[in-house]
């Protein structure tokens, strides 16, 4: 492990959305040119201490608005959109600009240490942040919020829902499919558990006035029947 070198490259996550806002669909993209680990100087370390560097290059976060639903995200379109600088040149509109750090890690794990000397140190170099949010990048944040809110909402209802899309004009058969999914929402989702609630506070209510009666009798009487006990102890 001391030795150990790992390198990963060309790293694009995207996620476009053509719900939240029809008119002006939209792409939300993460890139990261490369991100390499590896052994720090090992010559230059005691037995007991392990180096480590870490190189993250161009880290990037992007929000395109008014992307065309029709594009294709190919691989190579993914490859060929990954920054490989601060300064690339590309149609990305940046939510943070590319970035690259440099980090240095030293890790002390012999046993007989003390507390002089730390067991981890670190020295972290990181490039100057730019961050920047236009107010079409804003509108489309507070629409997707909204879609995905709508949705946290609707996740109740969904499984009554019917897979026959309502749009005029619909046959009888279609409505009435929708009217019953209005009905079983309101029904299973609303009515029964505040019903299935006041059942419960009804029946709590009945025992506290049973255990409080059995309560009094073991307050005034000496010996009470096996019931009574039985009660008192559940």
């Amino acid at each position: 492990m001391q030795h150990l070198k790992v390198k990963v490259e060309d790293i694009h996550i995207v996620y476009r959305d053509i719900v939240s806002v029809p008119r002006s669909p939209f792409v939300l993209g993460f890139s990261l040119d490369s991100i390499i680990m590896e052994t720090d100087n090992p010559s230059q370390c005691e037995t007991d201490c392990v180096g480590k560097k870490l190189y993250l290059n161009s880290l990037a976060l992007y929000w395109n608005t008014g992307v065309g639903s029709k594009n294709e995200l190919t691989w190579q379109y993914l490859k060929d959109h990954i920054a490989r600088t601060a300064t690339s040149v590309d149609s990305n509109s940046y939510l943070l600009k590319p970035v690259s750090a440099e980090a240095k890690l030293k890790i002390n794990y012999g046993s007989d240490l003390g507390t002089s000397v730390p067991k981890m140190s670190a020295a972290i170099q990181l490039d100057d942040l730019t961050v920047e949010l236009s107010s079409l990048q804003f509108r489309d944040m507070i629409k997707l919020y909204n879609m995905w809110d709508m949705m946290d909402r609707n996740s109740p209802y969904r499984k009554y829902q019917p897979k026959t899309k309502l749009s005029p004009p619909s046959p009888c058969n279609v409505v009435r499919q929708w009217w019953q999914y209005a009905i079983n929402g309101v029904i299973e989702v609303q009515i029964k558990p505040s019903r299935w609630y006041l059942d419960k506070m009804l029946q709590h209510w009945l025992w506290f006035k049973e255990y409080l009666s059995c309560f009094e009798q073991k307050l005034k009487q000496p010996n009470l029947p096996p019931n009574v006990i039985r009660k008192l102890k559940v």
